[in-house]
């Protein structure tokens, strides 16, 4: 943001949406939507100045949204949709 400069962190031609810095900047989480519609979401980490492969970091894809991190920067948080009864927030992930 210094620069004035974008440069863009993403080339797949799937919805990227939700993007957290990791607290020392040098780390992008986000959730890709995987399907059209929903409900077939994954979270992917990247370095946050393009370099390197996007990284999902859960094996498992699921309805995921929101991802942040804790204030100690050690775990990713996120909220998942259960379609019984809403959003939940999932124990913390440890990096």
């Amino acid at each position: 943001m210094e620069r004035k400069t974008k440069t863009r962190i993403t080339f797949d031609q799937q919805v990227i949406q939700e993007p957290a810095w990791s607290l020392d900047g040098k780390t992008l989480i986000f959730s890709a939507q995987l399907t059209s519609g929903g409900g077939n979401v994954e979270i992917r980490s990247k370095s946050a100045d393009g370099s390197g492969p996007e990284n999902a970091l859960f094996a498992e894809n699921n309805n995921y949204h929101l991802p942040g991190w804790s204030p100690d920067g050690k775990y990713v948080t996120y909220l998942w949709a259960r379609r019984e009864n809403g959003f939940a927030l999932d124990k913390a992930r440890e990096r």
